[in-house]
């Protein structure tokens, strides 16, 4: 089966944010790959190199597959990570040891990875940015969680810093993240969405962080949302 919607047909909702439905959460991460890579050719017609910001956890593990398997032309694509676990990269938690199961078993080069700091950040502020963003039911994404200390700071996209330390209880372990002055300068976004709850938030996100994502970005965000 196919889309619930096709891109032709796709619905903005919430300040031009485009949601995208497909009927299976395969279908959805297919979708949501070629995006990204669709994204990084346009972007390289004018560019000499893209950043792609990658999100961890379960719901990206077969889009970070399908991407990776691509023909693109990688030793122009640098990978990074929208956020991270302060763990070792072997750690069963961590976002690496995630790429390293999927993307970087593909085509894309581990040589081209961004460590998440500050300085990789200033330097390539003018690279274009194109992340591919997962969504908890909290709301959170990234890991701009609504009981992070700083959250205002997190969410300031003329604020000063383009990574940020965070501690949230919803996690053991501490974090980093990219914050709203990084992701806002992106090309485009996806978000990949599994879930009716999950949809249910993104219909009514001004009491979550992720409003603040939707209001920024406008229509260059992109939701790719399964049941």
């Amino acid at each position: 089966m196919g889309a619930l919607c096709s891109f032709n047909d796709a619905r903005s909702i919430g300040a031009g944010m485009e949601l995208i439905g497909f009927e299976t959460r395969d279908a959805a991460s297919v979708a949501a790959a070629e995006f990204i890579a669709s994204v990084a050719q346009s972007s390289l017609s004018i560019a000499d190199e893209v950043i792609f910001a990658l999100s961890g956890g379960t719901s990206p593990r077969q889009s970070l597959v399908h991407l990776g398997g691509m023909d693109l032309p990688w030793d122009r694509v640098w990978v990074t990570l929208t956020d991270e676990r302060q763990v070792p990269r072997d750690h069963d938690a961590s976002n690496y040891r995630l790429l390293s199961e999927t993307l970087f078993l593909g085509r894309a080069s581990r040589n081209r990875f961004l460590s998440l700091e500050e300085s990789n950040f200033q330097e390539k502020a003018n690279v274009p940015l194109i992340p591919l963003l997962g969504m908890g039911e909290d709301g959170h994404f990234a890991s701009i969680f609504p009981d992070a200390s700083a959250l205002d700071t997190l969410l300031d996209a003329e604020g000063e810093c383009w990574i940020q330390a965070v501690n949230t209880t919803a996690s053991p372990y501490p974090r980093v993240t990219l914050t709203m002055k990084s992701l806002s300068r992106c090309v485009h976004a996806g978000l990949l969405v599994f879930g009716d709850a999950k949809k249910a938030v993104l219909e009514n996100p001004d009491n979550y962080p992720v409003g603040a994502l939707i209001g920024q970005l406008g229509s260059r965000l992109h939701v790719f949302w399964s049941p």
